[in-house]
């Protein structure tokens, strides 16, 4: 006699079979075209729907979260399927939309929670992984002569502190809209000074609260348009070229200036003790007396002069500059930009107390084995926060580096709400970012 269970098992694997033929059937339609079956069991790509990402503990939203931006990995050997990168914490994973693509139309196949029993897997179906952190995925030959059983696991952080959230806009003024250029520069207490490019100058605007009001000085100074490109902050103090002249604030309001080096095209980086500046034919100077004096900067040796200016023919350039915390007193300096076709990554350290003359630049190579480059950004924006580096860029990707600039990965927990024209950290060691609707954000880590 035939017990409830075996009669379930039974029905089962005729559904199952019954699907296969008829999912054979729909292909042949009315032709009398063959169809060739395969014995390959293989899932070939896991793709996660979109996700809501949820304030921890409550119900309240966070933001919806683009599942393929966290790629599924697949262990053909160990038939594992997990995404590497966990997703916020908060996100809900109790009824996931995921794409399963097989090899040669196999059928795929979804165990139950309840039983044993699977069902055939639709797109459009949500699938629990909260009760089950792993469910059993099971993948049908086309002749239904083999089947491989995947493991797939859902991973979402856990702890707190790994995510980031821009929230609603924290100011949100006519003073910062309608510019194409802008850069962003923190100067000491929660002096922020926004430098906007409306395309004949560089108009000045500054907040002192982080960004929630902003003001404009009350006698705008006459800065050329390609003036915005130049700010550089060093020991709290802005500086800038435009026209000629060396411009300085210590707040955005007062500024003072004085007649620049010659040959200087722009300021690009700064350290403790040093400005760095690359001058019209393509080559870098340093300055240790705040733009005084300048002297050609040295390169690694294995670069020719030629080399390095061909390297240095860049657009688009952007710098940041953190503690080298493996040399006492040092510096970390990163500027890139790009060359019309790729982007360019140039480092140097930069001792300070006592001043080393040996420190040199050195050119990051876009190796081809590196899977991980930046992609070229025309507008970049580059922070040094939480022990990693972000590269904010055209569209609302960020992309972050630990390893110092040599990889990059778009972190999907840091997406902006829009494309952002200038991000810098604030006074509260926040990021602060300006988008193109002039809207200003802050980011809240969770």
């Amino acid at each position: 006699m035939v017990s409830a269970v075996q009669m379930k098992n039974i029905n089962y694997v005729l559904c199952m079979l019954l699907s296969m033929a008829t999912a054979l059937t729909s292909c042949l339609g009315s032709s009398d075209s063959e169809v060739t079956l395969y014995n390959d069991a293989v899932i070939t790509s896991f793709t996660l729907g979109t996700l809501t990402q949820y304030k921890p503990g409550t119900d309240s939203v966070v933001a919806t979260i683009t599942g393929s931006d966290y790629p599924m990995s697949i262990d053909q050997l160990e038939c594992k399927i997990y995404n590497r990168t966990p997703l916020p914490t908060g996100t809900r994973i109790n009824n996931v939309l995921c794409t399963v693509n097989s090899l040669n139309n196999g059928i795929v196949s979804l165990q139950d929670l309840t039983d044993s029993l699977f069902t055939i897997h639709s797109s459009e179906t949500g699938v629990d992984f909260q009760e089950k952190n792993t469910r059993k995925f099971r993948v049908f030959a086309s002749d239904a002569s083999f089947f491989r059983d995947y493991a797939v696991t859902i991973h979402v952080a856990t702890s707190s502190g790994d995510n980031l959230s821009w929230g609603k806009a924290v100011a949100d003024t006519t003073l910062l809209q309608g510019y194409a250029n802008m850069k962003l520069a923190m100067l000491k207490g929660k002096r922020l000074v926004a430098l906007c490019s409306n395309g004949t100058n560089t108009l000045v605007r500054f907040s002192f609260d982080n960004g929630a009001t902003w003001k404009k000085p009350d006698t705008e100074t006459l800065l050329a348009d390609s003036a915005w490109a130049t700010a550089t902050v060093k020991d709290s103090t802005l500086f800038l070229l435009s026209g000629g002249q060396l411009y300085t604030t210590t707040d955005g309001e007062q500024w003072n200036s004085s007649t620049a080096a010659d040959g200087l095209k722009q300021l690009v980086a700064a350290s403790k003790g040093q400005l760095f500046a690359l001058c019209n034919d393509s080559t870098l100077k340093v300055s240790a007396d705040d733009g005084i004096t300048w002297t050609a900067d040295r390169f690694d040796e294995s670069l020719t002069a030629d080399s390095a200016k061909h390297l240095l023919a860049l657009k688009g350039i952007a710098s940041t500059c953190f503690d080298y915390t493996a040399s006492y007193h040092t510096q970390y300096l990163l500027l890139m930009g790009n060359n019309g076709s790729n982007t360019v990554i140039w480092n140097r350290l930069s001792h300070y107390d006592p001043i080393e003359t040996t420190d040199a630049w050195s050119n990051i190579p876009a190796e081809s084995i590196n899977h991980d480059q930046l992609p070229m950004q025309q507008r970049l924006s580059l922070v040094y926060y939480d022990n990693s580096l972000l590269a904010f860029g055209d569209g609302t990707t960020v992309y972050q580096s630990t390893d110092q600039g040599i990889t990059w990965r778009a972190n999907a927990t840091y997406k902006v709400p829009e494309v952002i024209l200038t991000v810098t950290v604030d006074g509260d060691g926040r990021l602060c970012a300006i988008g193109q609707s002039g809207k200003v954000y802050r980011a809240t880590k969770y």
